[in-house]
């Protein structure tokens, strides 16, 4: 977020992660007004009495004579009663009524609006029969307050109207009511203060501490690469022990993005001619998964094939030992290395034929970022394509930047939504102004995929970068990037037909495969390195073999394998593919013995091997 602009998207999407802040401050609220009102219960201030009743209006003189005259009521005197009806509320509402009522009642500090807003008097259909309520806090003075209205309407009415009584139904008579408006009422102001402050509390947290919520703004404001980003899954991460022997998933977007971040560093670092490549990988503030990252990162680059040491000098947590070991061996650490109790042969564990780690343990000043440490770290990596170091976090120990002495770059974790934005620009410009060289930026455990997926979905600048959409372009999927040219290379269109057909249209099957069977199945034809072979067509007629007469000397010709394109600079071709594909080795195409060609060609070590974001070619699909 810049400071001269304010993003809505940015705050409506901060709203929408803290929802559940707002709801609880919501239900605070609410539990708020529960015991106020358990208060005034107790105290007797908002506790009511409904004390109710009924009359019936009768056109009746102050002489108890009726308007008709007669002995008794007639209809006229029936339908006078009911057209003196709404006359007669409009009485018992009157001050006049209600203040000759409080005082027959002998009531002390009550006012008449007060006794009006507690009063509810309600016709019943067009009759003449009234129904009158009263909310009283005390039983007894409600229901002397009820028949003092009464007893005092009786007289008003003859006096205002020259004509009507009223004639009790049912007698005032009091029921307990435990909660009315008053209690609805602090229910929904409490509930309504607990809504607005957890607005407040939200709103106050993305001005006063605003977080990384898209990841869009690593590159836009921060203005460091964006590497890749991790999604939050956590039936992924809930196992943070044993990471090697965990099964892996084609289909976990997770190991998908790790992959894809292996590759793009091997990239970043691979450019050059140095031999050995030393990085390590810091954060803003603790708690941002660079533990995680590192040991993710180093498995995906080992299966590149890459020679790989992983460094635990997270001093403050070590944590990489745990992520790969069942038990961490103290005289196998750094600690008994740094101290010469162990040499660099002991303290390195193996894990893999491609991947090393030189665990710590938790030990008090007991390794110092010094030349003494600094010359194993340069010792180990003359024996490393890449060594990658787990360190604190900047605002934990700024002595991590004397590692810029055996580094020759860095790599900066975010966590999604954790460390204020002012902390992370603080820790960029210190890793800037050191002069190390900073790679860019992994966003882990978002809850956003902006700006970074895997293979399935790729956005088009990232894709770009992959040379995915220049693949498209110029049709080169599954072809060799550089050829020599001729009809007879395997890469060329006379040669069969394309890959991508034979995976989505099988001639034995009525249907046509779809996008996951065509990927599995195209990962299982590069492990078997079926893909290379030229599709058998049978001749047209049937010919009798001739026996080969070809001298020793042109054998080279008809050995050379058809799979291994060479381009002018005597090098093996890269093929291209919709993802990004294991770097291979260059190895020189070996020239036959003088002999018969074989039949079959046999694999050569590192030619062409089947792997998919990391995966060796003994990876077999599950369907």
């Amino acid at each position: 977020m810049n400071n001269e602009e304010i993003r809505i998207s940015d705050l409506l999407l901060t709203i929408a992660k803290r929802w559940k802040l707002i709801v609880v401050m919501a239900l605070v609220g609410c539990g708020l007004g529960l015991i106020l009102n358990s208060i005034s219960f107790v105290q007797g201030e908002y506790t009511s009495f409904e004390i109710t009743t009924s009359i019936a209006v009768i056109p009746q003189t102050s002489t108890d004579v009726l308007a008709s005259g007669a002995d008794r009521i007639t209809p006229d005197d029936y339908n006078l009663g009911e057209d003196m009806a709404n006359a007669v509320i409009y009485v018992l509402y009157s001050d006049r009524v209600l203040e000759q009522a409080i005082q027959e009642a002998r009531l002390i500090s009550v006012e008449p609006k007060e006794v009006y807003d507690n009063l509810n008097i309600t016709r019943i259909g067009e009759t003449q029969i009234l129904e009158l309520t009263l909310w009283w806090m005390n039983q007894e003075s409600g229901v002397e307050l009820m028949n003092a209205i009464l007893n005092v309407a009786r007289e008003v009415l003859p006096e205002t109207l020259r004509i009507g009584s009223v004639n009790t139904i049912d007698v005032p008579a009091a029921e307990f009511t435990p909660a009315r408006n008053n209690y609805t009422k602090i229910w929904i102001i409490t509930s309504l203060a607990g809504l607005g402050l957890g607005f407040a509390i939200v709103i106050g947290e993305f001005f006063m501490r605003p977080t990384l919520m898209d990841p869009k703004v690593v590159e836009d404001d921060l203005g460091t690469e964006l590497l890749g980003v991790i999604p939050y899954d956590h039936a992924y991460f809930k196992r943070k022990t044993d990471l090697l022997t965990r099964e892996s998933s084609v289909d976990s977007t997770v190991e998908q993005n790790f992959a894809s971040a292996a590759y793009i560093l091997c990239n970043r670092l691979g450019s050059g001619k140095k031999r050995s490549h030393c990085i390590y990988i810091t954060s803003a503030e603790e708690r941002e998964g660079k533990s995680t990252v590192a040991a993710n990162l180093a498995i995906q680059m080992s299966d590149l094939e890459k020679k790989i040491l992983l460094i635990d000098l997270s001093l403050e947590n070590p944590s990489l030992g745990g992520m790969f070991l069942q038990n961490v061996d103290y005289s196998r650490t750094l600690n008994a290395l740094y101290k010469g109790e162990a040499t660099i042969q002991d303290a390195v564990v193996s894990l893999t034929g491609y991947l090393d780690l030189l665990p710590a343990v938790l030990e008090r000043n007991a390794v110092n970022l010094d030349s003494a440490l600094f010359d194993f770290i340069q010792k180990l990596s003359q024996n490393y394509e890449y060594v990658i170091i787990d360190t604190s976090a900047l605002s934990q120990s700024s002595d991590m930047l004397r590692l810029n002495q055996v580094a020759e770059a860095v790599l900066f974790v975010i966590r999604y939504d954790a460390a204020p934005l002012p902390v992370i620009r603080d820790a960029l410009d210190q890793l800037d102004k050191s002069g190390i060289r900073i790679l860019g930026t992994v966003v882990s455990a978002s809850k956003t995929m902006h700006g970074f997926r895997s293979w399935r979905d790729r956005p088009s600048d990232l894709a770009a970068k992959s040379m995915r959409d220049e693949a498209e372009a110029s049709d080169l999927l599954l072809m060799p990037a550089v050829g020599s040219g001729g009809e007879d290379e395997m890469g060329s269109p006379a040669a069969g037909p394309d890959i991508l057909d034979e995976l989505t249209k099988d001639p034995f099957q009525k249907e046509t495969l779809s996008d996951d069977e065509a990927m599995d199945a195209l990962i299982r034809m590069g492990a078997d390195n079926s893909w290379t072979q030229k599709p058998e067509t049978p001749p047209s007629q049937p010919e009798t073999p001739e026996k080969p007469t070809a001298p020793a000397e042109s054998a080279p010709e008809k050995t050379k394998a058809p799979d291994d394109p060479k381009s002018p600079d005597n090098k093996s071709v890269v093929m291209t593919s919709t993802v990004p594909a294991r770097p291979m080795r260059e190895t020189p195409v070996q020239t036959a013995p003088k002999a018969t060609a074989p039949e079959t060609q046999p694999e050569q070590d590192g030619a062409r091997k089947g792997f998919f974001f990391g995966r060796s070619k003994n990876y077999k699909p599950k369907h």
